[in-house]
């Protein structure tokens, strides 16, 4: 009898490929995706080029599901295919982010920035966007609530990786914190997404002075609890990248951030390229700083 080894051996040769092929697939679990869609999509691709083009279409008909649930008044369907194009169109971005094709990534990103705004707005009310005031301008926020009533919850705020998407950060945490009653606060910090695609901002080691007006932003709503201290959890973590923290701490003022970790973009092709957000030799290896 034939075995199934999808899973075993992966969905492509290329590691690079199958590692974003399973990502997209596991957000499947809070909606983030819908496995045929997936399954479906991966269907089509051969190479990084059919990787693009296959999503970009994927991406393009599910937004178009979107807006027709959106005007006929099902803002719960329109909220969920929202939710999937943006992961969808995340595909697309990550994939033009290792390319020097700045035209098409900030197509691509503001289509997928696009349909992450339609699900916030598709929300009823629950989601909101907050802008966190940061040296002189703005980080974009948006705070995820389990309704619009304004009650006052406690607040998880996550903080993502080099290159993920906000909208990958539902799948990975929001959405589990949500379902437990609590808030949860997603956001562009400097070098990541909009912070970096539009502002050309770029990663900083003391991520304590991002993390920070964060807190202060969030600790003065009516709607965030104010006892004890919000917990933050870190996609960072894993990357490697200056910056990083404890994947899962209580946040206290101040807290010092390692300065000797060198920025290890993940990818079989990035081992040894700056990092594009941080501007550090992608070596993989400690710094000597101290």
């Amino acid at each position: 009898m034939a075995t199934n080894t999808a899973f075993s051996k992966g969905f492509f040769r290329d590691k690079g490929l199958d590692y974003q092929a399973r990502g997209i697939l596991g957000r499947a679990v809070h909606g983030g995706s819908d496995a045929g869609e997936v399954l479906a999509t991966i269907e089509r691709i051969s190479d990084a080029d059919s990787w693009r083009s296959a999503w970009s279409a994927t991406a393009t008909r599910v937004a178009g599901l979107a807006e027709r649930s959106r005007e006929q008044g099902d803002r719960r369907g329109a909220g969920s295919a929202f939710l999937r194009a943006a992961n969808y169109w995340a595909c697309v971005v990550e994939s033009l982010s290792e390319l020097d094709d700045e035209p098409a990534l900030l197509l691509a990103f503001r289509a997928h920035r696009t349909a992450w705004e339609g699900f916030v707005d598709a929300s009823d009310g629950a989601h909101v966007r907050l802008e966190v005031p940061y040296e002189g301008g703005s980080l974009p926020g948006f705070l995820l609530r389990p309704d619009a009533s304004g009650a006052r919850r406690p607040t998880l705020v996550v903080t993502n990786g080099s290159d993920g998407s906000i909208s990958g950060l539902w799948s990975a945490a929001a959405a589990g914190a949500v379902a437990r009653g609590w808030n949860a606060f997603v956001y562009d910090g400097p070098g990541q997404q909009s912070m970096l695609f539009e502002r050309k901002t770029s990663f900083r080691p003391d991520w304590e002075a991002v993390l920070t007006p964060v807190l202060d932003a969030l600790v003065g709503r009516a709607d965030v609890a104010r006892t004890g201290s919000p917990a933050t959890a870190s996609a960072r973590a894993a990357t490697g990248c200056p910056g990083r923290w404890p994947s899962s701490t209580a946040w206290w003022p101040r807290w010092r951030t390692p300065a000797w970790w060198t920025c290890r973009p993940r990818g079989p092709d990035r081992s040894a390229r700056a990092c594009a957000a941080c501007s550090t030799r992608a070596t993989g290896r400690r710094s000597t700083a101290t």
